[in-house]
């Protein structure tokens, strides 16, 4: 869906260099098959821009004024067609409701996904929508048309374990706990997990609940700067792992720019490394289990889930990544992205086609190889034993054990 003026800009522009490359086509020397399946696939991406650009241009006829919503799963995408049709842009829709122009664009970006319903129903007013059968003045009702919705059954949550790491102090406060941040909820049905080992949902939507909490208590502590969609700041990331004290540096670098980064272990039968999922006032936060407490997998997983942020929470993908990142090879695209993202920013393909390492698993080529990318040798040893599928070599350069060590033993 184009959400804007420079989207449809880029659109426009993308759909006349398809039909110029469809009317340039060089068809000598291929099969009858090959020129066949390259155009339809031309004239099925044409088709498809071509759609998202009449949509749009429709919307912006205003030609449609009233708008009803009788369900709150269709109520993110009438507010973003709403606001499109009543001619206001995402920067005056901010002034009315009094925030910054950037979380509006957070929010339509994300469907609304970081939105409680207290913002949506301000929105849904300020753009004259009616509702027809969702409360409209009681927030506390909320948490009760997600439960229904998502068929919550509270006995399914971890709740011995849940008590016994004094997240609530008996089986009474569960539903406390999560109404607190209810638009977590929704985790359960709009989430993308990566791994072999399917994990327990309702442990995932607690595990994730508790890192949304610590987010929020490191926003109010200490000062988060406003995210900016760029990963220009990420080569100085990696550049931190050779100094002793990196994972500490990694947090600080994060929170520079506009990343809340928390540590929280896994719950059983989560099988979970990593996330990347947003609050509620959309600031991108990385959840970290250090389940395999060494170097080089918190290296990988802190960057596949910066891949997450940066390829996906922005562009209206699932609300939330859980990954296993030793779970086996994985088929979905945006996973393969994410790992792509890590692979790249921690040694990219033109230096890692130098290494020696690739051909010799020695202690020697791996302390060489680090040297010459000034990086920490657990990233080199990482890269080895994940592509040669082995992660019984190089034991000595993982740095097992030191992220906690570094961190604090309390991590």
């Amino acid at each position: 869906m184009i959400q804007n003026d420079r989207q449809y800009k880029i659109t426009l522009k993308a759909l006349r260099d398809l039909r110029e490359a469809y009317d340039m086509q060089n068809t000598n020397d291929l099969e009858d098959w090959v020129v066949k399946a390259n155009r339809d696939a031309l004239v099925s991406q044409i088709e498809e821009f071509e759609e998202l650009l009449a949509s749009y241009e429709l919307l912006k006829s205003g030609s449609q004024t009233k708008w009803s919503c009788s369900g709150l799963e269709y109520l993110p995408t009438i507010l973003i067609k709403a606001r499109i049709s009543s001619g206001k842009t995402q920067k005056e829709l901010a002034a009315e409701l009094d925030i910054k122009p950037q979380q509006v664009q957070r929010y339509e970006a994300t469907n609304y996904q970081g939105a409680n319903l207290d913002r949506l129903i301000e929105v849904a007013n300020a753009l004259n929508i009616e509702f027809t059968s969702i409360a409209k003045n009681n927030a506390d009702d909320f948490s009760s048309v997600i439960s229904t919705a998502n068929k919550m059954e509270w006995g399914n949550f971890p709740i011995k374990e849940m008590i016994r790491r004094k997240w609530i102090e008996n089986i009474g406060g569960i539903s406390t706990f999560f109404n607190s941040y209810p638009m977590s909820t929704q985790a359960l049905h709009r989430k993308s997990y990566h791994g072999t080992n399917r994990p327990n949902e309702y442990s995932l939507l607690a595990w994730q609940t508790k890192v949304l909490y610590k987010a929020q208590e490191k926003i109010k502590a200490q000062e988060v700067n406003e995210f900016v969609l760029s990963d220009r700041w990420v080569k100085e990331l990696v550049s931190f792992s050779a100094l002793p004290d990196a994972p500490i540096r990694a947090v600080d670098l994060l929170r520079k720019n506009g990343i809340v980064l928390v540590f929280e272990r896994h719950l059983s039968k989560t099988y979970l490394d990593g996330a990347a999922m947003l609050t509620k006032e959309g600031i991108p936060v990385v959840g970290m289990t250090l389940r395999h407490d060494r170097l080089d997998n918190f290296w990988f997983v802190l960057l596949h889930e910066l891949g997450h942020i940066f390829l996906h929470l922005f562009n209206g993908s699932s609300g939330v990544f859980f990954d296993d990142v030793e779970g086996g090879v994985d088929t979905n695209f945006k996973e393969q992205e994410a790992d792509k993202f890590a692979l790249d920013n921690l040694i990219s393909e033109k230096n890692w086609l130098l290494c020696v390492s690739r051909f010799q698993a020695t202690s020697e080529a791996v302390i060489a190889d680090s040297k010459r990318l000034n990086v920490h040798p657990s990233i080199v040893a990482g890269r080895v034993r994940k592509e040669k599928n082995n992660y019984t070599l190089l034991n000595e350069f993982v740095g097992s054990g030191m992220v906690r060590k570094t961190l604090g033993e309390d991590v």
